[in-house]
């Protein structure tokens, strides 16, 4: 195994290095010309390294930052349009524009920044918007750092090694994950995305921040080796999906439980049956209706808060989360989970990706609607197999109330950076 140099900061695909010395020089200069932009800063960089660069210049400055949803240039126009400045790495280079003004940001020729970052400062950001419109949701330094640094002493121990992801630093989960634990632990990051499996045999020695969405795709893969350690979430992995991670890579995989609002809550390590453990900075308890009551060092909120998911807790101080309580749905007087239909939906052939419900109505009754995403490979001749087996299946394991009257088989493709399926492009597949 290759020793990674403790100075190095990041790693291009080409192979260019950044040291610490140069990305202190970077931020230096980024913060030098932050006064005169006024109020939040949106960023829309495209390069982790960059955006890494960008977010703690304006962290130390205490500037608030705003986080675009996602990638999709319209979403950034639409945004650009809202906050008064913006930096972006269009061509390569960030540009700091406010107003009339477009200022190219050079590496600082004085001293370089390694400093901390200021805990005035706060991250603005979007949910993915899978449960409806994204929603706003303000998160300290203090909250962030906090749980990077528990994050840090719980999972990550010496030596340092290359922290390479599939999932976009927008979200808090890359942003939690990609950016800020690697400034808090010294550990260096890939400043590109990892997009397909076959990128991962090139790298040695590193770990993996992923999510189901990539992982389901390890399908007729190869083991790979030189993962240390594999995060995931979004989302919680059937037990065969679990069994292939293992199998390809050969390494500690841990499920992270969370949501933008909340951070992280708890976590699990994938083949050691469902029950999640609490993170160190927070406290779980379920209420009469079975809800999560959650205390959290990382939320902006203080004391206890209620959340709509529903957990059982065991003796030993775990828990599993059972479902949504706004995922109960009634059809014909009985109740179901929408979540327990979708992943018995999955289950029924390796292709599906992701399989979401919504409820419609008919003439004197509630009706189910499914939406299945299906690998790419996958031709669209298929398709109408796909449905029928997961009909026949479904007989079997549901009553018939629960079997969707509508179905719409679609490729991964509508799917965002994170593996999920938005309401709004459920809504619009339905309609076509």
């Amino acid at each position: 195994m290759a020793t990674l140099n403790q100075e190095l900061v990041a790693r291009f695909d080409d192979g260019r290095t950044i040291h610490r010395e140069q990305a202190g020089r970077a931020i230096a200069g980024v913060m030098a010309a932050l006064p005169a932009a006024p109020g939040a800063i949106l960023l829309n960089c495209q390069c982790s390294y960059r955006f890494y660069v960008a977010l703690l210049a304006c962290l130390a400055a205490g500037r608030q930052v705003v986080l675009l949803p996602n990638a999709l240039p319209a979403v950034a126009a639409r945004y650009r349009d809202q906050y008064g400045s913006v930096i972006d790495d269009a061509d390569d280079v960030l540009r700091l524009r406010y107003g009339s003004s477009d200022v190219t940001l050079l590496e600082s020729q004085g001293a370089a920044w390694h400093g901390q970052l200021d805990p005035a400062g706060a991250v603005l950001l979007y949910t993915s918007g899978s449960t409806g419109e994204p929603k706003k949701v303000v998160k300290t330094v203090a909250g962030l750092m906090a749980e990077v640094s528990d994050l840090q002493s719980l999972f990550l121990g010496a030596p340092p090694r290359l922290l390479a992801a599939t999932v976009p630093h927008y979200h808090l989960y890359g942003l939690l994950f990609r950016i800020l634990l690697p400034f808090q632990s010294g550990y260096p990051f890939l400043a590109s995305t990892i997009r397909s499996p076959a990128e991962l045999a090139e790298l040695d020695s590193y770990v993996l921040v992923s999510s189901p969405a990539f992982l389901r795709r390890l399908t007729e893969q190869e083991p790979l080796g030189g993962a240390a350690l594999v995060f995931s979430s979004g989302g919680a992995l059937l037990p065969d999906e679990e069994l292939l991670v293992q199998q390809v890579f050969g390494a500690p995989c841990f499920e992270i439980y969370g949501s933008s609002e909340t951070g992280g809550i708890g976590y699990r390590r994938a083949r050691a049956g469902q029950h999640l453990w609490t993170l160190p900075g927070t406290e779980v308890r379920a209420g009469a209706d079975g809800r999560l009551w959650l205390w959290s060092r990382y939320c902006a909120e203080t004391g206890w808060v209620e959340r709509d998911d529903l957990i059982e807790l065991h003796a030993d101080g775990s828990f599993r989360v059972l479902g949504r309580a706004d995922d109960i749905v009634k059809i014909e007087e009985k109740r179901i989970s929408l979540g327990h239909l979708a992943s018995l939906i999955r289950a029924t052939s390796p292709a599906i990706r992701t399989a979401r419900l919504l409820v419609y109505d008919e003439p004197m009754r509630k009706r189910l609607a499914a939406v299945v995403v299906v690998d790419a490979a996958v031709p669209e001749s298929q398709f109408a197999r796909i449905e029928q087996v997961a009909k026949a299946e479904l007989q079997d394991q549901v009553e018939r109330m629960f079997i969707p009257r509508k179905w719409k088989v679609v490729h991964e493709a509508v799917l965002d950076a994170m593996g999920k399926l938005s309401r709004s492009t459920m809504l619009e597949l339905m309609h076509e």
